[in-house]
């Protein structure tokens, strides 16, 4: 069975959600570091570990009628440490971790080029594609991250904002990340995505 592969070697799967989203909002979220641990260019299924609190915010997004797309740079492909076939495995895991909430994920983009691409954040290819094919509206979008580039990325797709988690690489990349924030981009830390949650559920969401 054949991968959902972009023209520019870029994974790019639109997925089936269990609810439409009703919102033109969208939420941007890198995987490593944000959604799951990150294991370092990971490439065994038996390591997806989920970031406490990940599943429930997916659960609050969908309630709420968000888009959710995951947009993650996947260097390793590149490098050559791995393949798309773990990566599809890595993914299936994660899926199956999340359960009924893996199905809020209505868009998974993922760009093996290095060191550069317009697809590799901090370029904004993978957010730009994913906004189009989910017909969500950038002003009132927000990407989640966990290093400085996703943020960048955000920024450069003209998003009205972004979270700086403190998993992963978060910590490190913090005032690197913050740097990011003004212009129309609001730059806001958090603990980690179990925060999202809240936040959705308040003014954020509105």
């Amino acid at each position: 069975m054949g991968h959902p592969l972009h023209a520019n070697g870029c994974w790019f799967e639109r997925r089936l959600s269990v609810a439409s989203a009703r919102e033109s909002s969208a939420l941007f979220l890198d995987r490593d570091g944000v959604v799951i641990e990150d294991e370092g260019y990971l490439a065994d299924p038996k390591k997806v570990r989920l970031i406490p609190g990940a599943r429930e915010a997916l659960v609050v997004a969908r309630a709420k009628g968000w888009h959710v797309a995951l947009v993650t740079n996947q260097s390793g492909i590149g490098r050559g440490m791995y393949g798309w076939n773990e990566f599809a495995a890595v993914q299936a895991a994660m899926m199956a971790a999340l359960g009924d909430a893996a199905a809020t994920i209505e868009l998974v983009a993922a760009c093996p080029h290095y060191p550069s691409h317009p697809w590799r954040k901090p370029e904004p290819g993978m957010i730009l594609a994913a906004l189009q094919a989910l017909g969500a509206d950038p002003a009132k979008s927000w990407m989640v991250g966990d290093k400085a580039a996703d943020l960048k990325a955000g920024r450069a797709a003209k998003l009205a904002g972004g979270f700086i988690v403190g998993t992963g690489e978060g910590r490190n990349e913090r005032a690197g990340a913050m740097a990011c924030g003004g212009n129309g981009f609001a730059l806001r830390s958090i603990d980690s995505i179990a925060a999202l949650g809240p936040w959705l559920k308040g003014a954020g969401a509105s």
